[in-house]
């Protein structure tokens, strides 16, 4: 029984976790699954998932949350304050998937006095939804037509997760003064109506299934599966390591795998990428 029990104890972490892939933070899966983009010593890097070689695309310090283009050509991210330009306020940018043609798309204003964070592509590449002070707001992906989508509020903040793959829909998550948790939202880009997905479901970050049908959403101790209309119940589709603080995630288009980091507060993490069951 003892034999038995240590067995399936191995097969379960086999399953929830494949390999370490070294120090970073923030890491997203290309749109084909070889590559992973990520934030080491606040620079961008991009990693070959079979080689693990790996390739520094950016200089400047105080970058992080980076995003693929939907075509893998280009790679959005955030620039954090006095970084680059000495500007005091987080911007968006984007550069080529190679580091080259880095161009800043968000707060070109001197004057401006509001963060800009966390882009997200729009599935056909023509977009870029983020986190303009504390509401989301959506550009063309030249930086052109910068406009809200939500209304802001004082004291709620909201964070851009994933477009949904028919485009229609933008997953993502909100807090406020009142609750501290993160609860999903969802929001329709065309027309800009706003529809809680569950008071009872708290997630820290978002996906899409590939198909539309399901979310993936982090808790923080689990990665949990549930159809987007919450139709069933959610389950756990992986486990983290116990005692890890887990800052990002992604899953990759096929959806078999999880890559994420377990950075803290005051220190870089280690990235793993591991198989969802």
């Amino acid at each position: 029984m003892i034999l038995l029990i240590l067995i399936l104890q191995t097969l379960t972490f086999q399953s929830r976790r494949e390999t370490s892939y070294g120090p970073g933070e923030d890491p997203v899966f290309s749109p084909d699954g070889r590559e992973i983009a990520f934030q080491r010593s606040g620079r961008i890097w991009t990693m070959d998932r079979h080689t693990r070689k790996s390739k520094r695309l950016t200089q400047e310090d105080n970058i992080c949350r980076p995003n693929w283009s939907p075509d893998g050509k280009h790679i959005a991210f955030q620039i954090d304050a006095f970084a680059r330009d000495q500007s005091q306020y987080f911007s968006i940018w984007r550069m080529d998937s190679d580091g080259s043609h880095l161009q800043k798309l968000t707060n070109t204003d001197t004057n401006s006095h509001v963060d800009d964070q966390t882009p997200r592509w729009s599935r056909d590449g023509a977009q870029i939804v983020w986190t303009h002070g504390n509401q989301i707001w959506i550009m063309n992906a030249d930086g052109t037509d910068c406009r809200p989508l939500t209304v802001r509020r004082a004291g709620r903040y909201e964070y851009p997760c994933d477009v949904s793959p028919d485009g229609k829909q933008l997953v993502y998550v909100a807090t406020d003064d009142v609750s501290p948790d993160y609860h999903i939202r969802f929001l329709s880009i065309a027309d800009q109506k706003q529809t809680n997905f569950s008071n009872e479901v708290i997630a820290l970050g978002v996906r899409w299934s590939a198909d539309g049908r399901y979310l993936y959403y982090n808790t923080g101790t689990d990665v949990m599966k549930i159809m987007a209309d919450a139709s069933e119940k959610a389950k756990s589709v992986y486990r983290f390591q116990e005692g890890l603080e887990i800052h990002g995630f992604d899953i990759s288009q096929d959806n078999k795998y999880i890559v994420y980091d377990d950075s803290g507060a005051e220190r870089e993490g280690t990235i793993y990428v591991g198989i969802l069951h």
